[in-house]
């Protein structure tokens, strides 16, 4: 096979039947206009089958060497396609097909890949062209015939890397189809919440984590709470962040503060401290005042 000069031949698979010597090729070339005529020679008089697809703003075209297969005596041929952020355009030939109109089409597997080839209510297809921007795994063509006596079939792959030809299949749409290879945070990564406990005055820790902790729950009155976090670490004493708010009542002005502690025995506890200014004089009320709470394990 013959082509113009500036065309890239990227591949011919070599026939794989002596009596029509079939190939199948793969070329490219940059297009300079919105308009192109392609001329393909062969090397004696037979029959001949082209498709062209074009590709806004590709970059580069390589052939996917694992990509190619051929076979014998069959009606379908199936192949893999590799883990590529990019489109990958496939071809495939079969040398025999159905001998009256309409011919029937190529069919795929999976069915969602573009499909190009002769119309074949008036021509036999024997090449059809897939473009396929799905995710990686298998994929089977299959011709209109069901007699895959004689026939011989082959298809191989190419990958267009560009901006507008990215494949869309491989774009994860949740954490569980992530992996940690490039420090994503996958569904594994993300800890179960613990249950809330009862309302409790005071609490055995026995795993080292951080804790959520709603300080001045009262089981009658139901206060809604105020948050404190906290992180033991099995031993020491931990001390949670302080939730701190005022109220100002027949002009006394009240400040409180809350937080959650646990001991080095891993004993929970919740406490408040507060102050009251009343005729710009500051006096202490409560110091570490133990307080009802709810809690629960939120990470490791």
């Amino acid at each position: 096979m013959t082509l113009p000069t500036d065309w890239t031949l990227l591949r011919t698979i070599p026939a794989v039947e002596t009596s029509t010597n079939q190939t199948l090729s793969f070329a490219y070339k940059k297009a300079t206009s919105t308009s192109e005529t392609l001329t393909v020679t062969q090397a004696s008089a037979a029959r001949i089958y082209t498709n062209l697809v074009r590709l806004s703003n590709a970059v580069s075209v390589s052939y996917i060497q694992s990509c190619e297969k051929t076979g014998t005596n069959i009606t379908s041929i199936s192949s893999t396609k590799p883990v590529t952020p990019n489109m990958v355009i496939w071809g495939a030939s079969s040398i025999l097909w159905n001998s009256s109109s309409p011919y029937g089409d190529w069919s795929s597997s999976p069915s969602t890949l573009d499909y190009y080839s002769l119309p074949q209510a008036s021509k036999q297809p024997r090449l059809g062209t897939f473009v396929d921007s799905s995710g990686a795994g298998e994929r089977t063509f299959s011709t209109a015939s069901t007699d895959g006596s004689n026939n011989a079939m082959m298809c191989g792959a190419v990958e267009i890397v560009g901006d507008e030809v990215a494949r869309k299949g491989d774009i994860p749409t949740k954490t569980s189809q992530l992996t940690n290879d490039s420090g994503f945070i996958t569904a594994a990564d993300i800890p179960s919440a613990g249950a809330w406990s009862d309302i409790v005055q005071s609490a055995t820790i026995t795993e080292q984590g951080t804790y959520y902790v709603l300080t001045n729950r009262d089981a009658i009155t139901q206060v809604a709470g105020n948050p404190s976090i906290v992180y033991w670490d099995g031993s020491g004493a931990a001390y949670g962040t302080k939730y701190v708010y005022s109220t100002v009542v027949d002009g006394v002005f009240t400040l409180y503060e809350f937080w959650a502690i646990i001991n080095n025995s891993g004993t929970m506890t919740a406490c408040y401290n507060s102050a009251k200014c009343e005729n710009g004089v500051w006096t202490r009320v409560k110091s570490e005042e133990p307080v009802g709470f709810q809690y629960k394990k939120i990470t490791n």
